[in-house]
């Protein structure tokens, strides 16, 4: 049964370079960019190479400006990752959330990592409560990861990967790209 078992994951996981992963966050102050880059540059060595910032998307001449070319990221992305942190400017994730409330057929496909830190004897979050019970509402998923720990940010990310990853590859194979 073992050797089944893994012939199966097997088959899933030759698919990681066909799911295509928008990564949404702050590109401001400049350590949040790396923040990003270094998260996609982690995912790529996991195996999934069409993974993308918005910034990485092509410069189309329908866009009219970045909003665009972030909504054209979240409706040909498969999986979309948005990463909120303290320190980041959040205007503009906080604008492609609010077009993913707005449009809940991508809810589906998209995933909330929220920093915290312990303040006392509760956590803060980096985000506003009404915003986050807003996601929760719709049915988001939301994860949170500890201030400064990126490395519990990729460990989230890998695993909401894979659980995207058996998804599509059993419910929606056309979705994936050859």
């Amino acid at each position: 049964m073992r050797e089944e078992a893994q012939k199966w994951m097997s088959g899933i996981l030759q698919q990681k370079p066909s799911l295509k992963i928008g990564i949404y966050g702050s590109y401001y102050p400049p350590a949040e960019l790396k923040r990003l880059q270094s998260l996609k540059n982690s995912i790529r060595r996991q195996g999934y190479s069409l993974v993308k910032l918005v910034r990485d998307m092509p410069d189309l001449s329908e866009f009219k400006d970045e909003m665009d070319k972030s909504i054209f990221s979240i409706n040909n992305s498969n999986v979309n990752l948005f990463v909120l942190t303290f320190s980041g400017q959040k205007q503009g994730a906080v604008r492609e959330l609010d077009y993913v409330l707005k449009n809940p057929e991508h809810v589906f496909k998209c995933v909330v990592f929220i920093e915290t830190m312990r303040k006392g004897r509760s956590d803060a979050r980096c985000l506003s409560k009404m915003l986050e019970n807003d996601l929760r509402a719709v049915g988001m998923r939301v994860a949170e990861f500890t201030r400064g720990k990126d490395e519990d940010l990729l460990g989230l990310a890998k695993g909401t990967l894979l659980d995207f990853l058996y998804y599509y590859t059993r419910n929606r194979p056309e979705d994936l790209s050859a």
